[in-house]
């Protein structure tokens, strides 16, 4: 072979080697063919190449096949995928859109610039440049201001250009829109705010932008805060995107708020518009009236409120808003409570319509009215009960008297539950007995006011309940006046009573007496006495103390005979460790908070035992001591049912195993609620140990100041029924030998 040949084939590329080996085998069937030809003459045939071979020749004439080189394709170049928007909004405003990223990527390793201003990719202004990968996103931002040169209002070319990796040669580009809008859009409303009264609105919202971008979202809302959106079209809490028109309420006043961006992301002013829609015939309701009745120097509170805004008036009489008396005008909103005092003196005596008219923004007119009378006149008192008179009704009361009503002509106030003063007017002077466990209630015609004293009246008791005439008004205000049934005084009237024997069947127990005596005390045979120690089968009624359910601090000892509840303990003792101790020193009592000063203590009047043993039907918030709610102070005859006299020590009449701790040690007297009646008023005051011959009846009725009840009876613990003695005093008068005995009282319920 031609050196010259093996040189230029050793230096060909392995691959254009293989070439021509391939390109040889495909040729040799034609060489075959064409040697073939001409009767196996070589010049007998012509042999032609395909389009695209060039011979090579050989140097030196050389006989072998000529080398055959492959075609020169053209050069591969790379392009661009863009795969974000083609049109991009932007601006050079504080707080909208700056600048946009677009995505790119080029299939082929190259250089890129991306160009603005630029009509190919010769000229405008480079804002970057860069080798890139291929198939690798490429993200290129674009401002509207901060870019090497500032966009143009409104369109702007931006152009993508990818070159080959030297740069030299160009291979793709692609252009962007660019819209740079500074303008922020505006918002109205249709129809314009304003007063509706002939129909119902609904709200449209329209937006307009005067910059190149156009409007993109806009966010509305109600309540009197304005609307806010952010640059992306987002609505701020409490806010909405517009998509429809906004339908509006009847009767309503409704604040609108609106605002736009655009799509540069410029934020316009929040526009608002109040519309007040009242159609129809607004309708007033009377919310409530403090006082239907008042007197000329009074006045009554009347709340009212209208369903539609509008224009009020305040008329009083008149059947119309046209007609009447103005009382004041203004202005009112629609559900909002108003108050106007209507005074007694513009009121004529009887009764007034106070009517309101109210004017709505659509000129509709509704009216409502409230009647108020005027009264001048003091309630009077019509009935008693028990009736006042005859003597012999109202001084012979039944002590389980425990209600007194009086009837007045005219509804009253029933704020006021007034309890009257309980006055002995038997003594001098004449005592109140505070009567702490009573009250009163009205009735639900607000006329009638029932006294309830809870507990039984004492026997043979003269009294008369006082009040004071200002504690009864009528609903207007006015102070009771003298009427035929009961005459007022000094500001203050009174109810006379009195009351005869308690007629309760007590059944008696044994008094544990063993011995018989006659008239002087000398010992005498049982037999035929009828005396206590004959009859020795009678049972014992009480009981060892205990308490009942629900009150286990309140200890009592039943007569299981009789059913009557006895306080263990004195009302100033309390049960401790099996017996009863006083809570506080001598001369003090414990007033449901500290012990005070209360001089005698444990020792009182009569009257005073009445009001401690009343006093503890208001314990446990009104349930009273034990639940038991009409405790007193007891009667002779009650007394009778707990005494014993078979004892030795000469104490324990009352006997100590059923009230163990009882005051004893010095001859100590309990009052009973059983008044000693005497017709003689001449010594009633005297502490002489002789005393008027005393009687419990029949009572001179016709002449019933005479009646006195001076004093009352007691028991000794040693001795059992003792004389009466003078009610106002906590001790007795002096005895025969020189000795005083100090009084107090125990309490029973039933």
């Amino acid at each position: 072979m031609d050196p010259k040949f093996r040189t230029t084939f050793g230096r060909s590329h392995s691959t254009q080697k293989a070439k021509i080996v391939i390109t040889c085998f495909l040729l040799f069937p034609l060489l075959l063919s064409n040697c073939l030809q001409g009767n196996g003459k070589k010049e007998g045939g012509l042999f032609f190449l395909p389009s695209g071979f060039t011979v090579v020749e050989q140097s030196g004439g050389s006989n072998n096949p000529p080398s055959v080189l492959a075609p020169t394709p053209p050069p591969s170049v790379g392009s661009i995928a863009y795969s974000s928007a083609s049109t991009i909004y932007l601006s050079g405003q504080s707080g909208a859109v700056e600048f946009a990223d677009v995505l790119w990527s080029s299939s082929k390793n190259a250089f890129y610039e991306l160009r603005s201003g630029s009509t190919d990719c010769t000229n405008g202004t480079i804002e970057t440049s860069g080798a890139i990968s291929a198939s690798t996103s490429v993200t290129s931002r674009i401002h509207a201001v901060a870019g090497v040169v500032a966009l143009n209002l409104g369109d702007n070319d931006v152009r993508i250009c990818l070159k080959s990796p030297d740069g030299s040669s160009l291979w793709d580009s692609h252009t962007v829109r660019a819209v740079r809008d500074d303008t922020a859009p505006s918002v109205s409303f249709t129809p314009a705010a304003g007063s509706y009264g002939s129909s119902v609105p609904s709200v449209t919202i329209s937006c307009s932008d005067t910059g190149n971008s156009g409007c993109h979202k806009t966010a509305f809302r109600s309540g009197g805060t304005a609307a806010s959106i952010a640059n992306d079209g987002t609505a701020a809490s409490g806010n909405t995107i517009y998509s429809s028109a906004i339908s509006l309420t009847n009767n309503t006043t409704t604040d609108l708020s609106a605002i736009a961006v655009d799509k540069a992301g410029n934020v316009g002013s929040a526009v608002s518009a109040t519309y007040v829609v009242s159609v129809g015939n607004p309708t007033i309701t009377i919310v409530s009236l403090s006082k239907s009745v008042i007197k000329g120097s009074a006045s009554s509170v009347l709340k009212w409120k209208s369903d539609i805004a509008g224009n009020y008036s305040i008329r009083l009489g008149g059947t119309d808003c046209s007609s009447g008396t103005s009382l004041t005008t203004g202005s009112v909103a629609a559900n909002t409570d108003t108050d106007y005092t209507v005074l007694g003196s513009d009121l004529s005596s009887g009764s007034n319509d106070v009517r309101i008219c109210v004017t709505t923004a659509g000129s509709n007119v509704g009216n409502n009215s409230a009647s108020i009378t005027r009264d001048d006149a003091g309630p009077q008192i019509i009935a008693v009960s028990p009736a006042l008179s005859p003597n012999t009704t109202a001084y012979a009361l039944s002590t389980g008297q425990r209600t007194f009503s009086i009837t007045f002509n005219e509804d009253m106030d029933t704020t006021s539950s007034p309890n009257p003063k309980h006055i002995d007017q038997t003594t001098s002077p004449e005592p109140e007995i505070n009567w702490i466990g009573g009250s009163g209630t009205w009735s639900s015609d607000k006329r009638t006011y029932t006294l309830d004293l809870k507990s039984k009246l004492p026997e043979w008791h003269k009294f008369y309940l006082k009040y004071t005439s200002a504690s009864f008004t009528d609903v207007a205000g006015n102070v009771m006046v003298t009427s035929p049934t009961v005459a007022v005084t000094s500001g203050a009237f009174r109810l006379d009573y009195g009351t005869a024997n308690d007629t309760s069947v007590l059944l008696p127990s044994g008094t544990r007496q063993t011995t018989c005596s006659d008239s002087t005390g000398t010992t005498i045979s049982c037999a035929g006495t009828g005396q206590d120690a004959e009859i020795s089968a009678l049972p014992f009624g009480l009981i060892a103390p205990g308490t009942l359910p629900g009150y286990p601090s309140d200890v009592v000892t039943l007569d299981t005979r009789n059913l009557r509840y006895w306080k263990t303990c004195l009302s100033d003792y309390e049960w401790s460790a099996g017996t009863c101790v006083k809570i506080c020193p001598m001369d003090q009592f414990w007033n449901g908070t500290a012990c005070v000063a209360d001089a005698g203590n444990p020792y009182k009047t009569f009257n005073r035992s009445v009001e401690d043993c009343s006093g503890l039907n208001n314990r446990n918030s009104g349930n009273g001591y034990a639940g038991k709610k009409t405790w007193r102070v007891p009667t002779l005859a009650e007394y009778y049912t707990i005494l014993e006299f078979g004892g030795t020590v000469g104490n324990e009449t009352i006997p100590e195993t059923f009230f163990p701790g009882l005051l004893r040690n010095n001859y100590q007297r309990y009052w009973t609620s059983t008044n000693a009646i005497t017709i003689s008023s001449s010594n009633r005051y005297t502490r002489t140990p002789s005393i008027d011959a005393l009687s419990n009846g029949p009572i001179n009725y016709s002449g019933i100041s005479s009646l006195q009840s001076w004093g009352a009876w007691s028991i000794s613990v040693f001795g059992g029924v003792t004389q009466p003695n003078n009610k106002l005093k906590d001790v007795s008068w002096t005895g025969g030998g020189g000795s005083n005995y100090n009084f107090t009282s125990m309490c029973v319920a039933e």
